[in-house]
């Protein structure tokens, strides 16, 4: 059929049945957009800012691991792009990325606003390219969301000159292939159990790729089959239910030391669907050198980058586990791992108890985030999305909230602030039914507040947590324990968030007891338009173990 470019990318990615379009309308993309108009499949939602279209892109990826499309034009939109591009990049999320180029004949002269996008995110991008031919569309877009979603999934970056979303060209879509998905042989199983019976004090360290390829069910079933306990990867919580009994905590910024006891004593770790990052292996102190690690990734170049690893298997975890399961009556030690696994979950839950009922004791006035975590809890239907920013007072709900079997956690891995209110616009189009709250500082939340009249715009009711210190607090933190009592930039100065939000078009509260969060937060759950709480907090809580005393950095 005789269409132009634009109109063929779009009905490219209506064939691949992608749904989401999110960005700022720009010069150079502009025909792209008009093309959305005439197609009824695809919802485009306009953003303030090409950042939070890019966090809203990666945060639906994330949810229902089919990639969404972030637009931006040539290199001032493509710029702002960048930070969500990272994020779909360390988290893995499938993600297309279409920016507007500037026109093939002012290629390489320092165009107005041109930049060699194909380049400029080829180490952060899965594959980046730029279509200079029309015709080739079918066969670009075909490569680009195949290659986003299979694999290790990840951002595809595609850069189009405005002449050629203008260039009248014949397509035909190609239909979207079902490719399938690796797995770990007969043998492999039998060898992974042969292993795990070698092993005193097992322990499976699970990470996205569990969410990703929708292994929840099978990983509690070898769990409970096996005896073996499971910990979550950094900002992965949700790839076992928190409140079973064979669930250890969370390895991540801020995990309390006495759960780290954990990792120290286990003997073989079990590393399924993790690329064991920096953060989740606590700097790189574990695995050591005396422990036996099977790693199963579905990307081999995620094995071969942990030279600690002692055996890897390249599979979908989902493909593995289920076979791990015809294999599991094989194990010889089930009896012994499930009372590894009591022990270690008895001293879970007495750490977290005891941590948590001095500091209650101990608290004096304004809001106790123990308490507050502990609302949230007894309040949330068990089918809550949860979103977050990166930040200190993100180390309250990582250690001391215990996710439901079917509640949703969507965080950077990348650490990027500003994440969680345009993740939460995102998981509320997704899942509309069901309530989706945001967690964010105050420094965080001022990176992409003017979302939230996207989120006013579109009728999208969800509720956003301010915890406010006036101050980067995860910064202050670290230049008191490296720099102490010298604070240069990390103290700030912020509107009163409630009433920002009523200006906004939502619902605007502040609170200062835990008695008013729990009135405002029920009235907030009826709400039918987006609704900002307002948490003041004090500096001399600058996260779940560490405070000010006289500006002396403590455990607390």
């Amino acid at each position: 059929m005789g269409i132009n470019g634009a109109q063929a990318i779009v009905h490219c990615l209506e064939k691949e049945d992608v749904t989401h379009v999110f960005g700022v309308p720009g010069e150079q993309i502009l025909a792209f957009v008009d093309a959305i108009y005439d197609a009824p499949s695809l919802e485009f939602i306009s953003t303030r800012h090409e950042g939070g279209a890019s966090f809203m892109a990666e945060a639906f990826g994330k949810t229902t691991n089919k990639p969404a499309v972030c637009i931006g034009t040539s290199g001032v939109g493509a710029s702002n792009l960048t930070l969500g591009i990272h994020t779909a990049h360390q988290d893995s999320t499938p993600m297309i990325v279409i920016i507007g180029q500037v026109n093939s004949k002012y290629r390489g002269r320092e165009a107005w606003q041109e930049i060699d996008l194909d380049f400029f995110y080829s180490h952060i991008a899965k594959w980046s390219v730029e279509i200079k031919n029309a015709a080739r569309i079918p066969e670009i877009m075909h490569q680009a969301v195949h290659l986003s979603k299979t694999g290790r999934p990840g951002p595809v970056v595609i850069s189009v000159p405005e002449d050629i979303l203008s260039e009248n060209t014949e397509v035909e879509a190609y239909f979207s292939l079902n490719i399938k998905k690796p797995s770990i042989s007969l043998t492999d199983a039998k060898e992974i159990i042969a292993l795990l019976n070698k092993s005193e004090n097992p322990l499976i360290f699970a990470g996205g790729g569990i969410t990703a390829s929708n292994a929840k069910h099978e990983l509690i079933q070898f769990s409970e089959q096996s005896g073996i306990p499971v910990m979550s990867a950094f900002r992965r919580h949700d790839v076992f239910p928190n409140d079973h009994p064979h669930y250890l905590g969370n390895s991540g910024l801020g995990s309390f030391p006495e759960l780290m006891e954990t990792l120290i004593d286990s003997d073989l770790i079990f590393a399924i669907g993790t690329r064991l990052s920096e953060v989740s292996t606590q700097g790189y102190s574990f695995p050591t050198k005396n422990q036996t690690v099977i790693h199963l990734d579905v990307d081999e170049k995620v094995i071969v980058k942990q030279s600690f690893s002692s055996q890897g298997f390249v599979s979908d975890a989902k493909n593995a586990l289920n076979l791990l399961l015809e294999q599991v009556s094989n194990l010889t030690f089930t009896t012994t791992n499930k009372e590894w696994a009591q022990h270690r979950k008895k001293i879970y839950e007495e750490v977290l108890l005891e941590r948590k009922q001095n500091r209650i004791k101990q608290h004096i006035h304004g809001i106790s985030m123990e308490k507050l975590v502990d609302s949230l809890y007894n309040i949330l239907p068990d089918d809550a999305v949860i979103t977050s920013d990166a930040g200190t007072f993100y180390t309250w709900f990582a250690n001391y909230y215990p996710f439901h079997a079917n509640q949703r956690y969507l965080g950077p891995t990348s650490g990027a602030m500003g994440y969680g209110l345009p993740s939460a616009i995102a998981a509320k189009l997704i899942f509309p039914e069901r309530t989706v709250i945001s967690l964010s500082g105050d420094g965080g939340l001022m990176m992409t507040i003017q979302e939230l009249e996207t989120a006013v715009r579109y009728h999208i009711p969800i509720i956003s947590l301010v915890f406010n210190n006036n101050s980067y607090g995860a910064i202050r933190l670290h230049q008191e324990r490296l720099f102490p009592n010298r604070v240069t930039g990390s103290t700030l100065k912020n509107p009163p968030f409630d009433e920002l939000s009523k200006l906004f078009g939502g619902y605007g509260y502040k609170v200062t007891t835990n008695e008013d969060f729990i009135k405002v937060f029920k009235k907030a759950l009826k709400n039918d338009k987006p609704t900002l709480i307002e948490v003041p907090m004090n500096l001399k809580l600058l996260s779940a173990s560490k405070g000010l005393d006289n500006n002396q950095l403590r455990n607390i």
